[in-house]
């Protein structure tokens, strides 16, 4: 498992550190007793108070700008702590000693003490004070009652004052470490938030939730075991021991520590590994440890896996504040798993379904591209048929009886349709739009054209043709040839599947910065579930595929019509016609 080497985390440092504050409370301390000693001082010893003050003043203001400087020094501690008490004890001499009205500066130096260090602070200082006293105490050289009761006195306060300065001094940097580690550890679960937003991958994951726990805690292992639902095993995707990671077996979840966690879905905190062990008589354990704790990663119902760190070297590493905060650590990773698993899941899911459509897309271009060979091939005879049966129409390789020519005019038709269809597969292998093949196009012209061609056919069969052209239709801009076979293949539908007594209407009109034309007709309609697909290639509705066709010609209409940067749709009840819809941007 990984020795984790921690690095003093970095923090603003404040204006001025703690001792620069001691330094500077002291300093302003001796500046009140230079404001207020000297004028009571005789004449005597004005000249060496005053020289004492000056040199606590350069001392402190040294001591204030290094700290500054530099940041906070044990050397300059021990400095700013025997250097003022000293300075202040020198001071009280020359001001009367014990007798002194400026006795109180010690426990202004002790709550200072107290304020940054707590009870260690306190402690020094107020055996610093005491030590001080007994200085002036001897420099005084009496052992008079006097002298040693204001001894007596100024030491049980300095004892006092340190008592409760120091508690609530104590109190204070408890307070100050705990806001500290707090935000440690939110920045912490920040981090491993981030990364649970940002990787999807388990592995990338679990790196990352392993480097952040090992800012907040010193582990010599960290590893994360996951529960197999096919095995029922606990698998290790990560393990470290001593700083290298390690490949380990699977084990089974009722042997070890990680699956005692895993069975009581609780967190596991040892001490004391090697007694506590003992005491839990698990198998598959040994004292290869000296603290451990293990939480478990819950996601609703089911333990997904265990987050486990131990220390080799310390006993006592891990407390109650480390499992609140593996717990929490747990929780985001539970989740972050879950979501993993269910993208994996998803990613597999799109792998399949994307194979699937890549074969489907295959064997969709090998239809096509078989039936597109047939036609090719089937081009050449049919013309060579067609031709040969006009020949025998006409009677210009001898007369016909009334038999004959009814069975001509029969292959005459169905070789027409096959010549239509081989037609229709040829022009969508082709459709493209050339520059030099777009021109202004009036929809209303190739509309009248298209009802002049249907004409025969429509009265041939009793069926109506209406035409309703909105005048001033502005004109489209593309190619004609394309988009009169899109009328033509709307006009050849609705014929084909409108009865005797029935009408086609054709419209054409302006809408907004569009040409709007529909083909309506009054035959059996299209039923729901086909109408999605009636622009397919080859797709055919059911009920119809006992009339000619290849379910070609929708499909060149819609392929023509979206070339050309316009939309298409159609309405339809069954029993009551359809009307097809076709838009093409207007050309201004």
């Amino acid at each position: 498992m990984q020795r984790k080497n921690h690095a003093p985390r970095r923090r603003n440092r404040p204006i001025i550190s703690p001792e620069g504050w001691a330094s500077f409370l002291t300093l302003a301390a001796v500046s009140v007793l230079a404001a207020v000693g000297v004028p009571l001082a005789g004449p005597e010893i004005i000249t060496p108070l005053v020289s004492l003050l000056a040199t606590t003043l350069v001392l402190n203001l040294t001591l204030f700008w290094l700290e500054r400087r530099y940041g906070p020094s044990r050397l300059l501690d021990w400095v700013g702590y025997l250097g003022n008490p000293a300075l202040i004890t020198v001071g009280l001499h020359l001001s009367w000693g014990l007798s002194s009205p400026y006795l109180p500066l010690y426990a202004v130096y002790i709550i200072t003490g107290a304020f940054y260090h707590g009870r260690r602070g306190a402690t020094l200082c107020v055996a610093l004070s005491v030590a001080s006293l007994l200085a002036l105490l001897a420099l005084g050289h009496s052992l008079a009652l006097e002298p040693l009761v204001r001894l007596a006195i100024n030491a049980g306060l300095s004892v006092l004052t340190g008592v409760v300065a120091g508690t609530l001094g104590q109190r204070r940097i408890d307070a100050v470490r705990s806001a500290e580690r707090r935000a440690a550890e939110l920045a912490v679960l920040n981090q491993i938030g981030r990364a649970i937003n940002a990787n999807v991958e388990v592995d990338c994951l679990l790196e990352e939730i392993r480097r952040q726990t090992g800012r907040l805690m010193d582990v010599s292992n960290f590893y994360v075991a996951l529960q197999d639902e096919e095995t029922g095993q606990l698998l290790f995707p990560l393990f470290y021991s001593d700083g290298q990671q390690e490949a380990r077996p699977p084990e089974s979840q009722d042997q070890g520590l990680a699956g005692y966690v895993v069975r009581t879905r609780e967190p596991l905190l040892l001490s004391d590994a090697p007694r506590e062990l003992a005491d839990l008589r698990l198998e598959g354990t040994d004292a290869c440890c000296l603290s451990w704790l293990g939480v478990p990663m819950i996601m609703g119902e089911k333990v997904l896996g265990v987050i486990a760190v131990q220390s080799d070297e310390q006993a006592n590493a891990f407390d109650s504040g480390h499992v609140e905060l593996l717990q929490t650590i747990a929780s985001q990773a539970a989740v972050a798993l879950e979501n993993a698993r269910l993208y994996q899941e998803l990613k597999a899911r799109a792998e399949q379904l994307h194979s699937a459509y890549e074969e489907l897309q295959a064997l969709d271009r090998q239809r096509t591209e078989f039936v597109q060979d047939i036609s090719h091939d089937l081009r050449a005879p049919l013309t060579f048929l067609q031709s040969y049966v006009e020949l025998f129409l006409k009677e210009e390789v001898g007369p016909l009886t009334e038999t004959q020519r009814s069975g001509l005019k029969v292959i005459a038709e169905k070789t027409h349709l096959l010549t239509k269809l081989a037609e229709s597969i040829v022009s969508l292998q082709r459709l493209s739009l050339a520059p030099e093949t777009l021109l202004p196009v009036s929809l209303t012209n190739l509309a009248k054209a298209t009802l002049q061609s249907a004409e025969p056919t429509a009265q041939a069969a009793g069926i109506a043709l209406r035409a309703e052209f909105e005048e001033g239709v502005r004109p489209v801009l593309g190619d004609p040839i394309r988009i009169a076979q899109v009328f033509d293949n709307l006009m050849s539908n609705a014929l084909k599947y409108t009865p005797a007594g029935g009408t086609v209407t054709i419209q054409v009109r302006d809408a907004e910065n569009e040409v709007e034309v529909t083909v309506a007709d009054t035959g059996v309609g299209i039923p729901p579930e086909a109408q999605a697909r009636i622009f397919d290639r080859f797709y055919r509705v059911q009920e119809d595929n006992h009339r000619a066709g290849l379910g070609l010609g929708l499909a060149i209409v819609k392929e023509v019509i979206e070339a050309h940067g316009g939309h298409v749709r159609v309405e339809s009840e069954p029993g009551q016609g359809s009307t097809f819809f076709f838009t093409l941007p207007s050309y201004r």
